[in-house]
């Protein structure tokens, strides 16, 4: 009676030692997504749709959606310990959010006027475009802006034209991260919308920083605004068009998606 309580018991302690490693072994494991893109990305599968999307949520909370054209594997993986942990977690977290594929744009700026044809600005730009990695992005852009000036020389108050911008827009995220530094540059052409003065050829240079905001990447960057002037001058009693540029130092915030 004895051997058989005392067998019971150790069939009891045996189940519930097999039960406790595999639990833990359970908790050491972590699912692993490897993107065509390179990148790693560690956490719980939350959600699956076959053959659409994935869901994964980091070990910080994170979540991140992929579509399952982008996903070379997927795996499973024992966590040795907490630095590696930290480490994964570090890895997951310092990769640029979006190093490749579609981009929308949409930024927002001010700014004041330097120079002769020194033009105050406000500005919103919206840009569509394609990543090819972190350190080159193409697209195109339009925009809406008010320049308000006053016309060097004619003694005339302020004046505001309203332009459209189209322009190319080029791009670099020059770190692989989280938090980079970036420059822009959009080429294009101003289409005078209301006003004299602001038509033509536009160049318009950015440095800035950029980072990641879960799958958005919000930025911060100075422009320098070039813009093509043109005005009429008076020589002999006889009035001939004449070229100038508009300047202006202009602040930027915006978002990519």
């Amino acid at each position: 009676m004895k051997s058989k309580f005392k067998m019971k018991k150790i069939l009891l302690f045996a189940i519930y030692v097999i039960a406790f490693t595999l639990s833990a072994n359970a908790q050491n494991l972590t699912d692993v997504v490897y993107l065509k893109n390179g990148s790693i990305i560690k956490g719980i599968i939350v959600e699956q749709i076959p053959n659409e999307s994935l869901k994964i949520e980091t070990r910080d909370g994170n979540i991140f959606v992929y579509k399952i054209s982008e996903i070379e594997k997927l795996t499973r993986e024992t966590i040795n310990n907490k630095a590696t942990n930290r480490r994964n977690s570090d890895y997951v977290q310092s990769k640029f959010n979006k190093p490749q594929g579609y981009i929308g744009i949409l930024e927002i700026g001010g700014g004041l006027g330097v120079g002769n044809w020194a033009a105050d600005r406000i500005s919103l730009n919206i840009i569509n475009g394609y990543r090819f990695m972190p350190q080159f992005a193409i697209g195109l852009g339009v925009g809406l802006e008010t320049c308000m000036y006053k016309v060097p020389d004619w003694g005339y108050e302020k004046c505001t034209d309203a332009i459209i911008p189209v322009f190319l827009h080029l791009r670099s995220d020059f770190i692989d991260g989280k938090v980079s530094p970036y420059a822009a540059l959009n080429i294009g052409y101003n289409m005078l919308l209301d006003g004299n003065f602001f038509e033509g050829l536009r160049l318009e240079p950015t440095l800035g920083v950029s980072f990641n905001v879960g799958r958005e990447r919000i930025m911060a960057g100075l422009s320098f605004v070039m813009d093509r002037v043109v005005y009429a001058t008076k020589i002999s009693g006889t009035y001939y068009d004449d070229t100038a540029m508009g300047h202006a130092l202009k602040l930027k915030f915006g978002f990519s998606f």
